[in-house]
């Protein structure tokens, strides 16, 4: 009876979860009929040849390129001083933070309380399951009216256009079940102005803190890249930034990028998910479990740790404040770093 009951007020999402599934499978059949059958590679001591000559390559490079450019020079040196200061009140803030924790003592006061939320876990899969499942029917009508429209055929467009869709898409999705299906307030997701100054300073001293951890985890990701040879995939939007010319394209990549798409990701993995994670699992769990799912969407296997560390970051502040201003300050700042450090690379031409 609870079965029948289930399919019958689910069946739109079930039918969107076999229509994803379906596609999924034929992608990835397609994908694996084009690969070809014999694959030459390279021997693996022509490999670390190459990339030893890359290496040298580019420290030749670096160094030529300063010598002949003291601005540059000094800027690189105020800039590795300015990110030692970081590192050094990083190490300060996690001191205090252990300090504090052992005398039970709070450095966070609570900025806002939302009210108690309506929706559930299976409203996050309902939701999750009409993203990709509209991201498909999107996919499907570009291959459509490719001919039709020139600028879809380009793929840097075509990157910035889809994810514009998709993480409107994706909020439209969650405000529905929010305000019109449960009918509660953006408050309750965490929407608010209140105390505003004081969660972007939470944010901003929080970003710092996890500075030292996330420079451990880059060494230990380097060593280990070093000693297996490998070298990780460019993530599209790093691509699309180092290879794109035109000034447009290139500021509204970098303005969704940093504001919009911070924004958007932390209305729906903490004020949405993890609200409705922490119902069941409780604030531990929701906090490591939305941390493992918002790595995974963000990166490869290299960079899973580092942002599992950042949405761990994010969770603990929204749980802390309840306000997602001090998570999107976080999130905002950790992509104006990452944008930074893509645009002085474009800049000395790597």
């Amino acid at each position: 009876m609870q079965v029948r009951r289930f399919l019958k007020s689910n069946w739109p999402y079930i039918f969107m979860f076999l229509f994803v599934l379906v596609v999924s499978i034929l992608l990835r059949i397609d994908k694996q009929t084009d690969r070809p059958d014999t694959l030459k590679r390279a021997p693996i001591h022509k490999i670390e040849l190459l990339n030893s000559e890359k290496i040298q390559e580019r420290q030749k490079k670096i160094e030529n390129l300063l010598y002949t450019n003291p601005p540059l020079y000094l800027f690189l040196a105020a800039l590795n001083l300015f990110i030692l200061l970081l590192f050094l009140a990083g190490l300060y803030l996690d001191g205090l933070m252990i300090y504090k924790w052992r005398k039970k003592q709070h450095l966070m006061k609570r900025t806002f309380n939302p009210a108690i939320i309506n929706w559930d876990f299976i409203d996050v899969i309902r939701v999750s399951v009409m993203f990709f499942a509209f991201a498909y029917v999107i996919l499907f009508l570009e291959s459509f009216l490719v001919r039709r429209i020139p600028c879809l055929d380009n793929r840097n467009f075509r990157i910035i256009f889809n994810t514009t869709v998709m993480d409107i898409a994706g909020i439209v999705f969650v405000l529905n079940f929010v305000i019109l299906i449960y009918r509660q307030r953006l408050a309750t997701i965490g929407i608010s102005l209140k105390n505003f100054f004081r969660n972007v300073f939470y944010g901003i001293c929080g970003y710092i803190t996890i500075i030292p951890i996330l420079f451990l985890i880059m060494v230990i990701t380097l060593i280990i890249l070093n000693l297996f040879k490998w070298s990780p995939p460019v993530q599209p939007i790093v691509d699309l930034l180092m290879k794109e010319e035109r000034i447009h394209i290139l500021v509204y990549s970098s303005l969704f990028a940093a504001v919009a798409g911070p924004i958007m990701e932390e209305i729906f993995f903490r004020g949405f998910m993890y609200s409705a994670l922490k119902k069941h699992i409780g604030i531990l769990w929701s906090c490591l479990v939305t941390a493992l799912i918002f790595s995974f969407l963000h990166a490869h296997l290299v960079g899973i740790a580092p942002i599992m560390v950042l949405g761990i970051l994010l969770a603990y502040l929204y749980e802390k404040t309840g306000s997602l201003v001090s998570s999107v300050t976080v999130h905002i700042t950790h992509n104006l770093v990452s944008l930074g450090m893509v645009f002085l690379m474009k800049g000395m031409n790597f």
